[in-house]
């Protein structure tokens, strides 16, 4: 996984507009690596063979693979935000664009914002990165949007404001995302 980071985010975001059959290309491949390692989980952690996140490593494990499915797909939001519904390429982005909002909603639907644990900060950040995401596909109005979006912004939300008391910046970002809501 650490690879689909290396692969799709080596470049700036405006290299993913100029390389984005090249990131197409990626995307297909990682996405079998991902469902590759997904096969080989015990499945007492895998949550295709078991019931919920039955285990604090289950939760771990399985939000890696999301969050990684995620970023894989990030570009493809990317460039659906910001080029022109017109464009050529636009209907092979699109259902890719649509996946890394799937994904941000289903991701965040499982944080569980009030445990106290080693990836707390990281849980906070990521939970603000998927609301601007989803803040940023609304408001440009050439996405269509899960129908539960609000909500999962909402429970961002929560998150930030739960933690923002330990932590100035997240108390900013927690600021940041309510304004950017509020304007939707």
């Amino acid at each position: 996984m650490n690879r689909a980071y290396v692969v799709m985010g080596e470049k700036q975001d405006a290299d993913w507009i100029k390389n984005i059959q090249q990131l197409i290309y990626h995307q297909k491949t990682l996405e079998e690596e991902i469902k590759l390692w997904c096969s080989h989980i015990p499945p007492r952690i895998n949550l295709n063979q078991s019931e919920g996140f039955n285990s604090e490593l289950a939760y771990f494990v399985q939000g890696r693979g999301i969050s990684c499915r995620e970023w894989i797909h990030r570009p493809f939001l990317y460039y659906a935000i910001h080029q022109p519904a017109e464009d050529p390429i636009m209907p092979q982005i699109m259902p890719l664009a649509q996946e890394c909002l799937r994904l941000c909603v289903e991701w965040q639907s499982n944080v569980l914002p009030y445990h106290l644990h080693h990836g707390t900060w990281y849980q906070a950040r990521s939970s603000a990165t998927r609301a601007l995401l989803l803040i940023a596909a609304f408001r440009s109005g050439t996405i269509e949007m899960p129908l539960n979006w609000k909500h999962t912004v909402q429970l961002a939300l929560n998150c930030l404001q739960h933690w923002a008391r330990d932590g100035s910046d997240i108390a900013q970002a927690a600021d940041s995302v309510q304004s950017l809501f509020n304007m939707t």
